[in-house]
């Protein structure tokens, strides 16, 4: 991208205007498309119907409502200071992550060419990576019962760590030299501004990028509630825990798929131990999983940072930061973040090392580190195989083959294998050897479907299968035209700007014009296509799934915004940047996309079930069912409720792609023995979610076994097999009942 000298400012010109007329009339056209679309809030008129986004930027005039809901407008206990100990357990599994990296980051070939804020979010990533599989290691050999043998595996870690990095710094190996740290932009960057406008809004913009940061932090840290945060993001680690041991899972299919950044949960619930143990390590492992679209915005502003100067670096990151797609899944405690940062660390560190990879300089080491990242990503989510490991594979194989160095080649692909067997191959050798498919419970027509019935096979390629658009069609021009419009123009995870600054990005890398040599900006072009055509052909096409492709497009639009600084208006830009994080900023402190309820004590949040003019955030059941049945040997089996994590007592469950144990104990039985089974299961109680049975039954939803209908469970009460338990819900919703004993 050309440089500009001094002499260059940000006025208008004769040549200048056709190119200002553009960009301007451009960017009106696309915020009045973007503020068109439905209201995140769920604003609508006095008919009902949707209001547009343009009103959910006018509530910012309601900052005082905002803010009051941060305390929640003084209805419940005020608090922070319970947070501080979910801090120190985030800060001290980063650095305990970062000192475990480091020493790969060392012995790479990356030591001379990357800022010293890209080699400490590598080196995170790698470490966090490694800690991963090591809970796994140890939770598959029983060992999760109590904290010391997790905690000596670390130790152990954490001591060869050390031992490894004295070697490189006797070796004399340092990371970040002069020369390659991050510079301030000058005027040889960008335009300079021509008005103390132009200085402000350049000031403006790390404040309100570090502010963002911290309304997604705060996020973080809430106790969670999105669905299936519940029923297998936290669930699966704290079963884990209760019962020892990583195995086979039968009432719930999502535990046995790759879990690699659900693990930072499990270490820090065994670490953290006890009967509460469970409930204060998920909060640090729901901070540390959120955290990784930080560590992703800081690897990608430190990135662009050091090929185009801080200013880009900071755009590119405050737009990752903005979508409030990337705060959503961050503060909910999902794990496409995880996913995006791992995708985005293996497109950074293979376009780094490219030069030696073609070379044939690159070190054995440089293998190992791309395929750790890339393994990390397919150890989080099966999508990762697809997303990162096969396009990093084929990038990295065309490199050796320009190389012409058949020895050099073996060492490099054996040090990704490594990489991989550091990550990601556990897992699926895991499932191989409990269900002898690596990928259950996808690819069965390879593998087989063992663990499934042929109904519950059927039931789940029903669920997930590619959708259709009118007319029947999945992929055809109106099904590409659909999703692209879903993805470009409904979406509620982008900011205001990012997609045009995203086009002016991609219309720059194509046109290519005098100075722009480097290869990565058409490689992560590659790379976004491709995510893009995974998500297309192969996933049930919601938004969250092309989310990890995010910082990909963000560091496209940043390349954008740097060519609009350099050839307009360095204040312009700016604005565009801004727009976007104050849109981003108000959606996320307003709660629209997480709970915002920063200032409540953490006690108040875990006991939330709401009232009757508020939902809570739990579910009335649940929190009735923890009030209620809090006996020392009771134990709930649910019908229907998988939002299993937050019942304090224990609980037996499944999901609706499971078959209910329920079901194999009450179906078709003698009363005699249908009570003889709940008792030798423990079951004192049987709570049965109406609701939530309907809407897995509904048309077009996931689906659910026939068992139970109403007349079943009104046999089992005639038969003194249940006995009716008053609770305060209508029975057509929730019914509760007792199990009536043997004897």
């Amino acid at each position: 991208m050309p440089k500009l000298n001094s002499q260059v400012d940000n006025r208008f010109s004769r040549q200048t205007l056709p190119l200002w007329g553009l960009v301007l009339v451009g960017w009106i056209v696309s915020l009045g498309l973007f503020f068109s679309q439905p209201s995140l809030l769920g604003l609508t008129d006095e008919l009902g119907q949707p209001m547009g986004r343009l009103v959910d930027l006018m509530q910012v005039l309601l900052v005082d409502q905002v803010a009051a809901g941060m305390v929640a407008h003084g209805r419940m206990e005020p608090g922070f200071a319970d947070r501080w100990p979910l801090l120190l357990g985030l800060f001290g599994w980063m650095l305990t992550a970062g000192w475990v990296g480091l020493p790969l980051l060392l012995r790479s070939s990356l030591t001379a060419s990357i800022s010293r804020l890209e080699s400490g979010v590598l080196a995170v990533l790698a470490g966090a990576a490694i800690l991963s599989t090591v809970t796994l290691g140890v939770g598959l050999a029983g060992e999760l019962s109590s904290r010391w043998p997790l905690l000596l595996a670390f130790a152990a870690l954490v001591v060869g760590a050390g031992g490894l990095t004295m070697v490189q710094l006797r070796r004399g190996v340092t990371l970040s030299v002069g020369d390659v740290r991050i510079r301030r932009s000058s005027s040889a960057d960008l335009n300079r501004p021509t008005s103390q406008l132009g200085v402000w809004l350049g000031r403006l913009l790390p404040v309100a990028t570090i502010l963002i940061a911290t309304l997604t932090l705060l996020g973080c840290l809430m106790p969670p509630w999105e669905f299936d945060v519940v029923e297998y993001h936290l669930q699966a680690p704290k079963e884990f825990v209760q019962t020892g041991v990583i195995g086979f899972v039968p009432h719930n299919i999502y535990a046995n798929m790759p879990l690699g950044a659900e693990l930072h949960s499990l270490a820090a619930m065994v670490l953290v131990g006890g009967s509460q143990g469970w409930w204060w390590g998920g909060l640090i492992g729901k901070s540390i999983t959120g955290s990784f679209s930080l560590l992703a915005a800081a690897l990608l502003g430190g990135f662009v940072a050091r090929k185009f100067g801080a200013w880009s670096g900071w755009v590119a990151a405050a737009l990752l930061l903005a979508a409030p797609g990337s705060a959503h899944v961050s503060m909910a405690g999902l794990i496409d973040m995880v996913l995006a940062a791992y995708l985005l660390a293996a497109a950074v560190v293979t376009t780094l090392l490219w030069p030696q990879l073609r070379s044939g300089t690159a070190r054995w080491s440089d293998g190992l580190l791309i395929g750790l990242l890339a393994g990390a990503a397919a150890a989080c989510k099966y999508t990762g195989l697809l997303f990162v490991v096969l396009p990093i594979v084929v990038a990295v194989l065309l490199a050796l083959i320009k190389s012409r160095r058949k020895p050099f080649a073996l060492k490099i692909v054996a040090g990704g294998f490594v990489g991989l067997a550091l990550t990601c191959l556990p897992w699926y050798a895991k499932n191989l050897w409990w269900t002898g498919n690596p990928f259950f419970p996808l690819a069965t027509s390879l593998f087989g479907s063992s663990g499934l019935s042929v109904e519950q096979l059927a039931q789940w390629q029903h669920a997930h299968h590619v959708p259709s658009v009118a007319g029947g069609s999945r992929y055809g021009l109106i099904a590409l035209w659909e999703a692209g419009l879903q993805i470009l123009l409904r979406s509620n995870f982008l900011p205001p700007t990012l997609v045009f600054l995203s086009i002016c990005g991609v219309a720059v890398v194509w046109s290519k014009p005098a100075g722009m040599t480097a290869k990565w900006y058409r490689g992560w072009l590659y790379l976004l296509i491709w995510v893009g055509l995974v998500w297309w052909l192969g996933t049930h096409r919601i938004d969250r799934f092309w989310l990890p492709a995010l910082p990909l497009a963000c560091g496209l639009a940043a390349v954008g915004a740097s060519w609009i600084a350099r050839r307009l208006s360095l204040s312009l830009a700016t604005i565009m940047v801004l727009l976007s994080l104050f849109y981003g900023g108000f959606i996320i402190a307003s709660g629209a996309i997480g709970d915002n309820r920063f200032f409540v004590s953490l006690s108040a949040l875990r006991g939330d079930s709401g009232s009757d003019d508020s939902p809570g955030r739990l579910a009335s059941v649940i929190g009735w069912a923890n009030e209620t049945l809090d006996g020392p040997d009771q134990r709930l089996l649910l019908i229907g409720e998988a939002k299993a994590y937050d019942f304090r007592m224990p609980i037996i469950y499944s999901t609706c792609f499971d078959r209910s144990p329920a079901e194999a104990w009450l179906l078709n039985q003698e009363p005699q023995q249908q009570r003889e089974s709940l008792a030798q299961a423990g079951v004192t109680h049987v709570l049965i979610n109406w609701n939530e049975l309907a809407r897995y039954r509904s048309p077009g939803n996931y689906g659910f076994s026939a068992w139970p209908q109403r007349e079943d469970i009104e046999r089992l009460v005639s038969d003194r097999v249940l006995r009716p338990l008053d609770s305060p819900f209508a029975a057509q919703n929730v019914e509760v009942f007792e199990v009536v004993s043997p004897n």
